[in-house]
């Protein structure tokens, strides 16, 4: 899981709850059941922070069902496409105090009833789908049709890309991706190939994000948004700087979680994915080591570009592969952020977005 960042190749996949409404529906459908709720991250110098996110409860590929641990996470667990699989379902239950809805970037989302538009004033729904003939002062407040506190209702796509993609709230994704209603979603061309021509044998996923604590105690507070302490995230300020929900805490034996995300051998190809969940561009930086870049948002390059960093814009997604040679020396090796974002609320650098790999 992300505590480790890492998944073996070994050809299993998870495989999730079937949508009651597709019951029946020929293969090639895979169903993931998720619950979002709140949670809590915990900080290297002890500060623990209000976050909002999602649970894998059970996963469904066609009619074969593996349940989930039904812990919320930030991120939330990887949800992984078997390669052939064409249509994807999540079915998302709600335990938050307001609602939410799911977007996948990079994907179409099926038509359904959404978006969500409000009377620009106020909370009240003006209309759903289009916007009312001749309404000039409705706002889209949800990009996708949306799912009430307490309720539980499906998100479908058809035609699913290969690639690595982000999976986010589409409500009020300023405040609602912030407290951390994301996680990683991946498809692979074929077994063992991340795209047409790109092999791989082992894999990783890195998910970059931040945190202003200010801003999630005034949500959790209820105290966030117009005539609120915090008005808007037009005043972020993050603090924290997070891979895979962990800072590096240079104090912890195992930094934290990011001291070794993950072991690697002589001759793998190690595809990371790398996303960003944040508001920030970081440029993750591979020191001591080439990668060659593949794709972003899931569409691969026609030629593969040969770099030791690369920028991640807020939301972006790009798949690099590392090609260990036998002649790899064995140690560890780090990743870090070149914008230096390498600090845990202004404490003793090292922290923030470094982690290490060993190789051997």
């Amino acid at each position: 899981m992300y505590q480790k960042a890492i998944k073996r190749f070994n050809g299993i996949f998870l495989s999730l709850m079937f949508l009651a409404a597709m019951a029946g529906t020929a293969g090639a459908v895979t169903t993931f059941n998720m619950t979002a709720g709140p949670t809590t991250l915990t900080m290297p110098d002890g500060v623990v922070v209000p976050m909002w996110g999602f649970a894998l409860d059970s996963t469904d590929v066609d009619g074969t069902v593996t349940p989930g641990d039904g812990v919320v996470k930030v991120p939330g667990d990887p949800l992984v496409v078997p390669a052939g699989e064409t249509t994807v379902i999540v079915n998302l239950t709600n335990n938050l105090t307001e609602p939410i809805s799911l977007n996948i970037l990079g994907q179409m989302l099926n038509p359904n009833n959404g978006p969500v538009w409000t009377d620009g004033t106020t909370t009240a729904i003006a209309s759903m789908g289009s916007r009312n003939a001749g309404d000039t002062t409705a706002r889209v407040r949800s990009f996708a049709h949306e799912t009430p506190p307490g309720g539980t209702v499906g998100y479908q796509w058809t035609n699913f890309k290969a690639g690595s993609y982000l999976l986010q709230s589409g409500t009020n994704p300023a405040k609602q991706v912030q407290m951390g209603l994301y996680a990683a979603i991946t498809k692979d061309a074929a077994p063992g190939m991340a795209y047409a021509g790109v092999p791989y044998t082992n894999e990783i996923v890195m998910v970059y994000s931040e945190v202003d604590p200010a801003i999630n105690a005034a949500i959790d507070a209820g105290t966030y948004g117009p005539g609120g302490t915090i008005p808007s995230s037009l005043h972020r300020d993050a603090k924290y700087y997070l891979i895979n929900g962990m800072a590096y805490d240079p104090a912890s034996p195992d930094g934290g979680g990011l001291d070794t995300v993950a072991f690697f051998d002589a001759f793998d190809k190690v595809l990371m994915r790398v996303l960003n969940a944040g508001y920030e561009t970081h440029v993750p930086q591979f020191l001591n080591m080439y990668v060659n870049m593949v794709a972003e948002d899931g569409n691969p390059f026609a030629y593969p570009k040969e770099q030791y960093g690369f920028q991640l814009p807020a939301g972006k997604t790009i798949d690099v592969i590392m090609a260990l040679e036998q002649t790899t020396p064995e140690g560890r090796y780090s990743i870090h952020d070149a914008t230096l974002s390498l600090t845990n609320n202004g404490a003793a650098a090292p922290g923030g977005m470094l982690a290490y790999y060993a190789v051997g």
